[in-house]
């Protein structure tokens, strides 16, 4: 069975592994492994981008996306994280505001949520409801990174929002699955779940 950690755990699993390996980037390792659950398809992607690290998988995702297929991002936030935007942007990625992004889910088979991690508040508000309700509600398939925005990590309740998260069709995590994964309702919300090995240890 595969290991179940919380929030707290990962943090310091990978505080470790950052101070044994700090010429390591586990952000490239985290895009790489969305990457490849994006698969090869020259459909359209939007990637919709949080703040903090989480949207950094998302942005760094992007722009290797970008080699083979349109991509478009959304910053849903006034910040994000800046090597990962200056290297979609280098890719040539479309930035979209919130209505763009939502009218560009007609031509978007794929959403990347790249919004909240680990540390994420439960519950979704605004535009970024707006958008996990639509995503929902047309059926687009949703690729989530790390856990679908929304969720608490460390519990498997659902917030009183509506919706309370995205739902995913994938979730890519990261070196074990936590608990949102594995219990319900929270892991009804996650759809196929990978755990990617991206070197950290526990």
């Amino acid at each position: 069975m595969d290991r179940v950690v919380t929030a707290h755990q990962m943090r310091a699993a990978e505080e470790r592994f950052f101070a044994a390996n700090p010429d390591v980037d586990l952000m490239a390792r985290a895009a790489a492994a969305v990457v490849e659950e994006a698969g090869g398809a020259a459909a359209p992607v939007l990637v919709a981008v949080g703040p903090g690290n989480n949207g950094g998988d998302g942005l760094f995702a992007a722009a290797a996306l970008a080699v083979v297929r349109p991509v478009s991002i959304w910053l849903t936030a006034e910040r994000s994280h800046p090597e990962g935007l200056a290297a979609a942007r280098a890719a040539g990625v479309v930035e979209l505001d919130a209505e763009a992004a939502l009218a560009h889910l007609a031509d978007s088979p794929l959403v990347i949520d790249a919004v909240l991690g680990i540390g994420g508040r439960p519950g979704l508000r605004g535009d970024v409801a707006r958008l996990a309700r639509e995503c929902e509600d047309r059926g687009v398939r949703v690729l989530s990174v790390d856990l679908p925005s929304g969720l608490d990590a460390d519990s498997g309740q659902l917030a009183d929002s509506s919706p309370p998260s995205f739902h995913a069709t994938t979730t890519v995590t990261f070196a074990a699955l936590k608990p949102c994964h594995v219990t319900q309702p929270a892991s009804g919300r996650c759809g196929r779940v990978v755990v990617a090995d991206i070197g950290v240890e526990f």
